[in-house]
């Protein structure tokens, strides 16, 4: 990976975009990550898995110029329940990690993928990848919604996220997407990097879909800028312009 000659060839041969790897090292991920490309992972019919990093195509970029902000959630927002509502970064991890799990099924988020997450989020963690966990919670304390992905530079990078199912919050994912774009733009992050520009919520959400190549010339520009932590916990009012 570190081959000039290897990563001129991953970036601009348009032909491929799927790798496959045995290396399940944070510091390999990491650098994958660095690069541009966003690992999954996949599971053979023996039994076998292996990390499936992508340099994606075409990527889905949020801008927070073109952030939309729905009917719903605009009711939400100015509704008295909204202070009820507490958007926390990096709190509960595991907790995430599990209910994307659960939410997704199958889900490619196993247990090693989880232990690459769980070291990239710790403090003495070297690597320019940090992890991010993300989570709406109600007003008794209830986890509503999360997402769990990671920065590099000043860029955040969505990996995957779950939300309640029931009717009483059917809004609290898109609730949950909106606050932390609000987030990201108060700490001055350069662009919230979607991934796969195929899902409908994300044009919802007003992302517009970038070629590889353009996006790498975004990409290389932002990911050695120091970016602000997000860690806390904030409420409507914290986040609200």
């Amino acid at each position: 990976m570190t081959s000039p000659e290897v990563l001129r060839f991953i970036h601009y041969h348009e032909k491929s975009h799927l790798y496959w790897t045995s290396d399940w090292s944070p510091s390999f991920y990491s650098r994958l990550a660095y690069e541009g490309l966003i690992s999954t992972t996949y599971e053979s019919e023996e039994g076998g898995v292996v990390l499936i990093p992508e340099l994606q195509r075409r990527y889905a970029v949020l801008d927070w110029k073109n952030l939309h902000i729905s009917g719903h959630i605009r009711k939400i927002l100015r509704s008295e329940q909204s202070n009820t509502y507490q958007l926390c970064i990096n709190r509960d991890l595991q907790k995430v990690l599990t209910e994307i799990k659960n939410y997704h099924d199958p889900s490619w988020l196993n247990s090693e993928y989880a232990r690459i997450m769980t070291k990239l989020q710790e403090e003495d963690n070297p690597s320019p990848c940090k992890t991010i966990s993300v989570e709406l919670r109600g007003g008794g304390g209830e986890l509503l919604a999360g997402e769990v992905g990671y920065t590099i530079g000043n860029i955040y990078t969505s990996l995957s996220g779950f939300c309640r199912r029931d009717s009483e919050h059917k809004n609290c994912g898109s609730l949950q997407l909106v606050l932390l774009a609000m987030l990201l733009r108060q700490k001055e992050f350069a662009f919230w990097n979607l991934g796969h520009s195929e899902m409908e919520y994300k044009h919802h959400l007003g992302a517009k879909v970038l070629e590889r190549e353009d996006f790498l010339i975004r990409w290389k520009q932002f990911r050695d800028k120091e970016c602000q932590s997000l860690r806390g916990n904030y409420s409507l009012y914290d986040l609200l312009p």
